[in-house]
């Protein structure tokens, strides 16, 4: 019976479920637990430095990924590398680039470090590369009408044309 089971509880536990010392009369309150303060998780050292004056931009890691081609870059002006794909009877390969755009480090990647486009563009054309920003870069940019980037053209050394675009 439900009614009985309720009646035997309370009786137990003397009507509010809290037990008496014995022969007192009062409620049992047991004493308060000492204060203490712990850190619930240990404070983390670090065991590696972060290098301030490092640049990721240098050296190895991103810098080698997106280097340009220096290897088969021509270095000098416009005219110069004319001239010297006049001299090697071969084609001006003109790049221009905005390191502010990051399909200009993609071309660096993935297409003048392929070795199979390395390879060609070393044997078969004079190879100029500029910033944007550069005085070469601006003056190129300025006299082509050039205004997106990366810019990639074929031109002919001989009437400095730009055949291919």
């Amino acid at each position: 019976d439900v009614q009985q089971a309720v009646e035997r509880f309370f009786a137990a536990d003397n009507g509010a479920g809290v037990h008496e010392q014995s022969g007192s009369g009062e409620a049992y309150v047991p004493p308060p637990q000492p204060q203490r303060s712990e850190r619930l998780l240990q404070p983390v050292v670090a065991t590696r430095q972060r290098n301030v004056n490092s640049n990721l931009w240098t050296g190895t890691g991103l810098a080698n990924m997106f280097k340009e081609p220096e290897d088969i870059m021509f270095h000098g002006s416009f005219e110069e590398a004319a001239d010297e794909a006049v001299s090697r009877n071969v084609w001006l390969l003109v790049n221009i680039q905005d390191l502010k755009e990051f399909k200009c480090h993609q071309l660096n990647r993935d297409v003048w470090g392929d070795d199979l486009v390395h390879d060609i563009v070393a044997s078969q054309f004079v190879f100029w590369q500029q910033k944007a920003d550069s005085v070469f870069g601006q003056w190129f940019c300025g006299f082509y009408k050039v205004s997106r980037f990366p810019y990639i053209a074929a031109v002919n050394p001989r009437t400095r044309l730009i055949t291919r675009v």
